[in-house]
């Protein structure tokens, strides 16, 4: 590699260091090459590697390379199709100096100075020094210098403050002895010509900057202000003046840093815009100067907040756009509660669930920023910085700087200062007690005892522990499934209480717990390996050393699978279908099973429900079509293939499951559709029922495979293997729904399955599509408890943290598989729905949200939706229901439901009163050891 080859020799220069990478780019714009580029530029940048090594730069020389490779820059930038691969080159760009300017008049502008001042260039003394720097190896440092020699000057010749300035950009008096024209002596102060050299001095720092400046903010706009939009250059004004008089205030702090990505937004427009290659590359280090600004701005937040007591290019816009709307909602909030922590404390619980909220969802933005930065970037700085370490005579970069890599340049960013402050508010509001510590998710049976094992759920979920295990995982997204033998999950994450692993934990009665005292989670981290007991204390869970051998522990390990069979004959199920699709009025008609619970459901709460709760027009394909396709004598091969890799599966290591199962999906979605069912298809497509729809045959098929395919999802095989089932036996059938475009989304549990009241309903309302909440979507949905019948509500659980709010249209093709029906097994939530037309993401701030911000509307509609949830309850004969539904345009819509999945281990452990007049009786509800209905 170029890199290896140029960073081995004796002899080098910045100059060609950045003419070799002008040469690497030119031949390959790869996003492997890019990445490569990137993080050999930034251990420059960051002085890792040497800018001159037995080597001397004209400045004019070096001044027209930096142009060259910053210009080549910017052209690939302005032709790439790929957001990833613009991110990575605006990123290189920032690790670029500008060049181009008067690089001579860095050599010739020094000696004038010199001369006019009669400054002698005599050896040995600070001034020579540093001419003699200037005249043959320049860079970037030497803007420092001079900033730091202006400021020297203006103190009156204090060396401290020479040296402080010199110490905030990485440079003591040490680095400068070791340039390779080095700086040995102190400066020196001329009291009766400082104030002459001080004007020279900062004229001189101009033409420096003009060379080697990439993103200063005052030069960027002087070289843009000619061609942007005069209301541009107002705001960048406005930035500039809150730079150099930073407002005390705490909402002008806010203020200053929506102006800073406000300028930023319209100069996006400029940028894309101009197609002139050296006006997109000085755009492009103006919009690098504004985000410093922002970033600046935010540690201006940091710095007055102390009284609390406390993709890119697309995907950074998107990223600055949620930064944006989490500090205005922050904003506001702060506006009506204060910012004194004894004024949180008098206010209502629903202002501490906000702030939780926010601050969940602030740092997930910033988790995500992280571990983007991290997979992109932290390998090949391992790689290639050791690489360079061994054949570099310098032995740099040096390993601290390569293992820390990632974290350098996220420091650099926004993000960085904005984690400053969650962490600050975050420790605030926990000592204050505004903030719980704890949420327990599943209680489990409130005692587990095993081994703790450090480990993410998704990288432990397909193995299977022998002994009974206590995971301790920093991220939990919601979509994994529980390993076989983990009795206890503790994270520090904050998955939704209806997320696919919450529900199993408490249908399978693991504990699990989000500990948001990170200072608790780490000293948990101590037992890594050692065999404790987990408790669950009121709302938290403690966690101690156990005492006496394992088998003493009752109860501690529960199985969490049985061995369930699919009930159907292989007979009925080997038999082709009467029809490849079927409408709503034929469905009911059909003398045998065609569908799973969630239409058959769907279609019998309909003719219950009174006219004022509506249901989407649907239609059906059903169960056995699959099969049909699968065995069509034009996929025999693919039936092959499928039956093969199927039956490897039970013999295969956890490590190779997950690529088998991508293969089998493949398999899946490449079979071809026979003619007579494209035609069916086709026709139901066409019925009255979807007119108003326009549906493309192709993309219907497609989503139809994606949705059979689901069954071999890795959650799917993982909750079935546990269960006992074959997952190669599920018939999985294809509801057909019309998009209801919803104002919100909720999902309503009769009966609360965080404390199994059935006197009790549970409800989580998203904005959107329901997506949002049924598809494990980052952040938590509106989650409320209320009063049977009164439909009071008790109390909220949690305020809404999601990111984006989902819209979506046309259709929806929902699996419905005959798994989803067994007794007593979860299936709902396995498999996939998929819509026709992908859902648009809108980013979402919660200030102005009705039902956030006012308690009437909020109780207004969680009546209704106690209602709609209580006559869905009663059209499907009192059993308790899981429902999904919207409101849209003033009415209520049912969506689906199905019986909730109750696992009640004893009604005595519950510690319901006997007072409710008997209700539990009433209900129903069954205990699995005594027997008492």
């Amino acid at each position: 590699m170029p890199i290896l080859e140029f960073e081995s020799r004796g002899g080098l220069s910045l100059m060609e260091r950045f003419r070799t990478a002008r040469d690497m780019i030119t031949s390959s714009q790869s996003r492997e090459m890019l990445r490569h580029l990137f993080v050999w530029l930034r251990f420059s940048q960051t002085r890792q590697l040497s800018w001159q090594r037995r080597h001397n730069t004209k400045p004019r020389e070096l001044a027209d390379e930096i142009q060259i490779l910053s210009e080549v820059v910017a052209k690939y930038w302005k032709s790439s199709q790929s957001a990833s691969d613009r991110d990575i080159l605006r990123m290189m760009l920032s690790t670029i100096p500008r060049g181009g300017g008067d690089g001579q008049r860095i050599r010739d502008e020094i000696l004038v100075i010199m001369r006019k001042f009669e400054i002698k260039k005599r050896k040995g003394t600070w001034m020579e020094e540093w001419h003699q720097k200037l005249h043959n190896n320049c860079t970037p440092d030497d803007i420092y210098i001079c900033e730091a020699y202006i400021k020297f000057l203006q103190s009156n010749g204090d060396l401290k403050a020479f040296y402080s300035h010199l110490s905030k950009f990485g440079l003591d008096k040490q680095r400068l002895q070791t340039f390779e024209r080095p700086i040995l002596q102190d400066p020196i102060f001329f009291p009766s010509i400082k104030n002459g050299l001080i004007n020279e001095l900062s004229n001189y720092l101009q033409i420096l900057k003009s060379v080697h400046a990439g993103a200063d903010l005052e030069h960027s706009h002087d070289l843009c202000r000619g061609f942007l939009p005069g209301n541009l250059n107002a705001l960048v004004e406005a930035v500039k003046v809150e730079r150099t008089h930073p407002s005390p205030a705490y909402q002008e702090t806010f203020t200053s840093f929506f102006n800073s990505v406000a300028a930023r937004r319209l100069l996006w427009e400029s940028i894309l815009h101009e197609q002139h290659v050296p006006k997109v590359r000085d755009l492009l280090y103006l919009d690098i100067a504004l985000q410093d600004q922002s970033r600046m701005m935010v540690e201006g937040v940091l710095s007055t907040s102390s009284s609390v007591d406390e993709d890119l290019d697309s995907s950074l816009l998107s990223l600055t756009s949620e930064l944006v709307e989490i500090l205005r909602d922050w904003s506001s909030l702060l506006q009506t509660v204060g910012i004194n922590m004894e004024e949180w404390k008098s206010k209502s619980h629903r202002h501490a669930l906000l702030a939780a909220a926010y601050l969940d969802r602030l740092e997930r933005m910033l988790s995500q920023l992280a571990d983007r930065c991290h997979r992109l970037f932290q390998p090949i700085a391992e790689q290639l910085g050791g690489s360079i370490r061994r054949r570099n005579p310098d032995k740099t970069p040096e390993t601290w700087n390569i293992a820390m890599f990632t974290e350098g340049v996220v420091r650099g960013g926004v993000g960085f200062a904005v984690s400053l402050i969650h962490q600050k508010a975050v420790q605030a509001f926990r000592r204050s007690g505004v903030l719980p510590s704890w949420q327990v998710i599943s209680p489990g049976s409130r005692r587990a005892r095993g081994v703790v094992m450090i480990a993410d759920v998704k990288d432990v979920q397909f193995k299977s522990f022998d002994c009974p295990t206590v995971l301790l995982s920093s991220r939990v997204s919601g979509e994994e499934e529980i390993p076989e033998g983990v009795v206890a999950v503790i994270t520090q994450d904050s998955p939704d209480v209806l997320s696919h692993i919450a529900v199993r934990a408490r249908n399978t009665h693991v504990m699990f717990a989000s500990c948001f005292d990170l200072a608790s989670f780490h000293q948990f981290l101590d037992f890594d390996g050692k065999d404790v007991v987990c408790q669950v204390l009121e709302q938290r869970v403690s966690i101690e050393m156990a005492e006496g051998a394992m088998d003493d522990m009752v109860d501690s390990h529960t199985s969490h699978g049985s061995s369930r069979r699919m009930e159907e004959e292989e007979e009925e199920r080997s038999t082709p279908p009467s029809k490849f699709v079927y409408l709503e009025s034929e469905i009911l008609e059909e003398g045998k099973k065609v569908a799973g619970g969630k239409t058959m459901n769907l279609l019998n709460v309909r003719r219950r429900l009174p006219d004022w709760i509506k249901t989407p027009k649907s239609a059906l394909i059903p169960f056995g079509v699959f099969q049909y396709v699968l065995q069509h004598q034009d996929n025999r091969d693919s039936q092959r293939k499928y039956a093969e890799i199927v039956k490897q599966l039970g013999v295969l290591d956890a490590e190779d499951i997950p690529s088998k199962l991508q293969d089998i999906k493949n398999i899946i979605l490449d079979l071809k559709v026979p003619d007579e069912v494209r035609a069916d298809i086709a026709r139901s497509l066409q019925d009255g029922v979807f007119r108003q729809v326009v549906v493309d045959e192709q993309e219907s098929l497609d989503c139809i495979k994606r949705v059979w395919s689901s069954v071999w999802n890795e959650r799917a095989f993982l909750s079935c293997k546990k269960a006992g089932i074959s997952n190669e036996r599920i018939r999985m059938a294809v509801l057909l729904q019309q998009i209801v475009e919803a104002e919100y989304a909720f999902v309503v549990h009769t009966v609360n399955p965080l404390n199994l009241d059935p006197s009790e309903i549970y409800i989580e309302i998203a904005k959107g599509h329901g997506e949002a909440i049924v598809g494990n979507f980052p952040g938590r949905s509106l989650s409320v408890v209320c009063r049977r019948g009164s439909h009071e509500v008790l109390r909220i659980e949690s305020m809404p943290s999601k990111s984006v709010m989902l819209r979506a249209r046309g259709l929806v093709f929902r699996s419905d598989s005959d798994a989803e029906d067994l007794h007593d097994f979860a299936g709902a939530g396995l498999f996939d729905s998929v819509p026709l037309v992908d859902y648009e993401r809108e980013i979402i701030g919660y200030r102005k949200d009705p039902i956030i911000q006012t308690t009437s509307e909020l109780d207004k509609l969680v009546m209704n939706i106690c209602k709609l949830a209580e006559e869905v309850e009663g059209a499907m004969g009192g059993k308790p229901q899981d429902i999904e539904g919207c409101w849209s345009g003033g009415s209520p819509y049912v969506v689906q439901s199905r019986p909730q999945v109750k696992r009640i281990r004893s009604l005595h452990d519950l510690m319901l009163p006997r007072s409710r007049s008997g209700f539990e009786r009433e209900r129903g509800f069954e205990c699995e050891e005594c027997g008492y209905v």
